[in-house]
């Protein structure tokens, strides 16, 4: 697939660059997006080939693990084993935002994927939100 390279910011959202995003994400692939500390390459977490993308695509070791991103709080509950109650107050004080927290993964994500990642961030950033 060839690389679409597209300029957007908060203020100025390319709807239609956004949806070519999301079906690339759908599809497998792989789109880097802004967070609030850094660009991302993001693919779909439960897609234990697109994990695989990411890091060819990095050239990153595959013990290192990748950060999963969500849009909402309600999407966390199905991908961990629990949410404690700690880990609630905190993200109800710091998310959308830049905290990163380390959950149990959920029986959801393929064995051969459990070592893809194993933390979480709540991203605010309005691209990538739409996005996922």
């Amino acid at each position: 697939m060839k690389a679409e390279i597209v300029a957007m910011t908060a203020e100025a959202i390319d709807k239609e660059a956004i949806a070519r995003g999301g079906e690339i994400l759908k599809r497998g692939g792989l789109v880097a997006f802004p967070t609030e500390t850094v660009y991302g390459l993001g693919g779909n977490a439960l897609d234990p080939m697109a994990s695989k993308k990411i890091y060819a695509a990095k050239g990153r070791p595959s013990d290192n693990p990748l950060i999963v991103h969500i849009a909402e709080m309600e999407a966390l509950a199905p991908i961990v084993k629990s949410v404690p109650e700690k880990a609630k107050i905190l993200a109800k004080k710091f998310w959308p935002g830049p905290l990163t927290m380390i959950f149990e993964k959920s029986d959801r994500f393929p064995l051969r994927q459990q070592a893809g990642w194993k933390a979480l961030q709540c991203v605010s950033q309005v691209i990538p939100l739409q996005q996922l």
